[in-house]
């Protein structure tokens, strides 16, 4: 939200002006932050937490299921020998997923701290202010959001299938049977890392390319796979 934003930007420069004695411009930059939040506020009274910045970490592994449960099982023995690092070492590559992480700003603390401060600036209490702000500031929360990659990596290949098979259904047929491919192999892996089970989508998208192979593909067919999908998406098992 830009003027949250906005609003967290000025904090910190009000934070660098009072370090440098300058309170005509600290105060001047707590003013306008209290307006920016004044906006958002108006905008929407009940709202409690403001994002200010996103992040986003990607870790994808590129190995076969095969690998992944060898991996496993020579860790297993390592930890039957007592080799915990050993064993951490060879399970720590394990990971195919994207981190997202989101800072907030609570608007329950910031009005009332850059309220506080501005009364402290104007009581020449410097140190005070300097020290409210700071509080402020290190009362940001984060939020951290892990999304494995190998289902939406299915997901895709599902969706990109749909799309060809809608254009043409001969001329991409083993295009498509070649994706639903790829889909199901992504959903193996996913298995092998440990994110869930998906047998259920495994055999819709099984069933899918059978017809397919018999030409028997209807407007509707991936509405299924696509619900199974969906209720992945939002926690649920496949």
């Amino acid at each position: 939200m830009k003027e949250a934003i906005v609003a967290n930007d000025e904090i910190v420069h009000a934070i660098f002006f009072l370090e440098k004695k300058d309170t005509g411009q600290a105060y001047k930059m707590l003013t306008k932050a209290d307006g920016q939040l004044n906006i958002l506020l108006a905008r929407d009274p009940n709202l409690k937490l403001a994002p200010i910045d996103v992040r986003a970490n990607v870790m994808d592994l590129e190995v076969s299921p095969g690998k992944i449960r060898n991996a496993v099982r020579d860790a297993k023995s390592e930890l039957d020998n007592g080799h915990i690092q050993a064993a951490r070492i060879l399970l720590a590559p394990l990971v195919s997923e994207m981190h997202i992480e989101t800072d907030f700003l609570p608007l329950g603390i910031y009005p009332n701290a850059i309220k506080q401060a501005s009364k402290e600036i104007q009581a020449s209490r410097l140190d005070e202010a300097e020290s409210t702000l700071a509080d402020a500031l290190s009362s940001i929360v984060t939020s951290k959001e892990v999304i494995p990659l190998p289902p939406l990596k299915a997901e895709g290949d599902v969706l990109r299938a749909e799309q060809l098979l809608n254009k043409d259904k001969v001329d991409n047929r083993n295009k498509v049977l070649s994706l639903l491919d790829s889909a199901d192999n992504h959903l193996a892996d996913s298995e092998a890392l440990g994110y869930g089970k998906y047998q259920t989508i495994r055999n819709e998208i099984a069933s899918i390319k059978t017809r397919v192979e018999g030409g028997e593909a209807k407007p509707d067919l991936f509405e299924r796979v696509k619900g199974l999908f969906h209720e992945i998406m939002r926690g649920k098992k496949g």
